[in-house]
């Protein structure tokens, strides 16, 4: 990814919600037809944040959790150094 003239690669930060999409288990099935779904880490400024780190970007994602809430399980699942405990505000 590009960088700055002082040689740092700069930093792409999504502000927004993070969701949980619940996706059907078995493929090739409308949602109304499915019996079981995935949970899956979703949301775009999220997804945003993800992709930038995947592509070796310099991300951040910001947002408010609610720490009760199933999202909150799901942020251990961005890839560092996306999200750290210590960059969490928990919502309680």
């Amino acid at each position: 990814m590009g960088e700055k003239e002082g040689g740092e690669a700069g930093l792409v930060v999504s502000f927004g919600e993070m969701l949980i999409d619940f996706v059907p288990d078995v493929a090739g099935v409308s949602l109304a037809e499915s019996r079981a779904f995935l949970k899956a880490p979703g949301g775009a400024p999220a997804n945003v944040a993800v992709a930038v780190a995947r592509l070796g970007g310099r991300s951040a994602f910001v947002g408010k959790v609610n720490y009760h809430s199933p999202v909150s399980k799901s942020i251990i699942l961005l890839p560092p150094p996306i999200v750290t405990s210590g960059s969490c505000c928990w919502i309680l």
